[in-house]
């Protein structure tokens, strides 16, 4: 599953990436990185962008962004 497919308020731990270099370089300048833990806090109205939580650090991500992370369920 990708990380905008889901549910507000669900942990999943980040499995793997489908992104550019200069992409993958930027979220793991921002702490994301595969085994991460992540919280889907909640997203926008529209859907286009998502709110994270990681290590007690919340980060809003695009939707393009979080299509391209694969969380599994935990």
């Amino acid at each position: 599953m990708t990380l905008d497919l889901l549910e507000n308020g669900k942990v999943a731990r980040i499995s793997n990436f489908n992104v550019t270099e200069q992409l993958l370089e930027r979220l793991f300048s921002l702490g994301l990185s595969k085994a991460k833990i992540i919280k889907k806090v909640c997203s926008s109205l529209g859907g286009s962008t998502i709110l994270i939580e990681c290590d007690r650090v919340c980060l809003m991500l695009r939707s393009d962004e979080a299509k391209s992370i694969e969380v599994e369920r935990i």
